[in-house]
């Protein structure tokens, strides 16, 4: 069986079940394994929230999905977007080389990125950067 990262409850539901059903389904797995394996992929919080579970309450993994989602959703990550790219700072003592890194990043996460608010964005940051910040 593919590894799967253990969910705990504290990041975000989605993001597990994308990344379950990814990797579950490499293999060709059925609904009927897809609904078997999940809870081997739950710990803490998400266990106990699944033994609440009614017996014979869940017939396919898609009517699993929903209150899995619902139950965890204080622990979904608020999609970035392009002018959230503006908070991006960079440390005094980092290097320009891993803040465009960690830049790069975060625009990967940016849904419908815009290039334009992304250029200003580095360029505002840009400004005042020390030559010792720099050189490293």
């Amino acid at each position: 069986m593919p590894h799967v990262e253990l969910y705990y409850g504290s990041t975000d539901p989605i993001d597990h079940l994308e990344s379950y059903k990814a990797l579950i389904t490499i293999w060709g797995a059925t609904n009927t394994l897809l609904c078997i394996g999940f809870p081997t992929t739950l710990r803490k919080a998400a266990r106990a929230w699944y033994s609440e579970l009614r017996l014979g309450s869940i017939h396919s993994f898609g009517q699993l999905e929903h209150p899995f989602v619902a139950h965890f959703s204080t622990s979904r990550r608020p999609p970035r977007t392009s002018d959230g790219l503006f908070s991006i700072k960079q440390r005094e003592t980092e290097i320009l080389r891993d803040f465009v890194a960690q830049f790069n990043v975060a625009t990967l996460e940016v849904r419908d990125l815009n290039e334009d608010m992304t250029i200003l964005a580095m360029k505002g940051m840009s400004e005042g950067i020390s030559i010792h910040v720099l050189f490293g």
